[in-house]
């Protein structure tokens, strides 16, 4: 009586090993990873995983709905750690400050062309507002995304999350946007980097991040 028990804990605990392994290779390498890497990082035959599972299709219908949740959830953190790091930061005063010394900048220039041509003062006001907005407040948007997407791959690496997914992320966000015709901004006019730009950015952080777990 006692050996068909221990082979039945046998099965239980080869079928949870593959599952372990193939949810990490899986979610690794994509759904067209090597089933013999899953079945060595198990420590179980090729064999003993067609016998668990029967096909490829069969493995990943056992553990595609984690995956489909630790994607989600890891799609969460990049998002809610960018839009918190943006709070920490403080982004929102700065924008403020900026934008009353650029409002205060604009009133001195207007003040001070009062008594000149109406065409003069609607040329330098128009060329004080492209010149502020093109040298100062589109650069320093950018710069405050950036240091977003920085302070979010950290909040989210200390949370437990996989920081690599906030690459992928992007990486199908990109994929995403090409599809639908892509955005043709200069990238000077743009407020925020462009998708080439965040992902390899995002890349060199990735060390830093892993760290913090």
């Amino acid at each position: 009586m006692t050996a068909p028990k221990r082979l039945r804990r046998d099965a239980q605990d080869s079928v949870a090993r593959l599952r372990a392994a193939a949810l990490e290779i899986f979610r690794t390498n994509g759904l067209d990873a090597s089933l013999y890497e899953i079945a060595r990082a198990a420590g179980v035959s090729i064999g003993t995983l067609y016998h668990r599972f029967g096909t490829r299709e069969g493995l990943i219908d056992a553990v595609i709905p984690e995956i489909a949740d630790c994607r989600l959830q890891a799609l969460r953190a990049t998002v809610l750690g960018h839009e918190i790091a943006h709070a920490t930061a403080h982004h929102g005063g700065e924008r403020m400050s900026e934008a009353m010394v650029m409002q205060t900048g604009g009133s001195l220039l207007g003040a001070g062309l009062s008594k000149t041509d109406p065409k003069w003062q609607a040329a330098a006001s128009t060329a004080y507002g492209l010149g502020t907005q093109v040298g100062r407040e589109l650069p320093h948007s950018r710069a405050q995304e950036s240091e977003a997407d920085h302070i979010g791959l950290i909040y989210m690496s200390r949370a437990g999350y996989d920081p690599e997914e906030a690459v992928k992320f992007w990486q199908r966000f990109k994929e995403y946007s090409a599809q639908q015709g892509g955005d043709t901004t200069l990238s000077f006019l743009r407020t925020h980097p462009t998708d080439d730009v965040r992902i390899e950015q995002l890349k060199k952080w990735l060390p830093e991040a892993k760290a913090q777990k």
